[in-house]
């Protein structure tokens, strides 16, 4: 997924510089649409996707919340300077939230593993 981001930053500088800032929108768009719909629901049709709790908790709101917020940005048909600070500030937050869950969870399943060991060796 990282290299298509780096293609989307790519894409979309190049674009503003030749002055077509509308299309780049309207790519980042497009391709959120497609990962949702398209990519999810294929992959659901060949295999049912689980979801954890945490996702639906945090994570999905998070999304709508940044979508909405997008969307109030784009009201006055500019993003600027400002929106696109806030909107790596958000990206920030996101990402550390992502690092320490990922962390609190590796250590959560390192526990459950040495329960599951020690539990295995009291039952035989």
């Amino acid at each position: 997924m990282m290299n298509q981001d780096i293609l989307f930053i790519i894409t979309g500088l190049f674009l503003l510089y030749q002055g077509s800032s509308g299309v780049s929108v309207g790519n980042i768009i497009g391709s959120n649409i497609i990962n949702i719909a398209l990519v999810i629901g294929c992959t659901a049709i060949f295999k049912p996707i689980e979801i954890e709790k945490e996702s639906v908790r945090f994570e999905l709101p998070f999304m709508v919340f940044v979508s909405a917020l997008f969307w109030i940005m784009c009201i006055d048909s500019k993003l600027g300077r400002v929106d696109g600070i806030i909107l790596l500030v958000i990206l920030a937050i996101f990402l550390l939230y992502g690092i320490l869950n990922a962390k609190a969870n590796t250590v959560y399943q390192a526990d459950i593993s040495k329960n599951k060991k020690n539990r295995s060796v009291f039952c035989m």
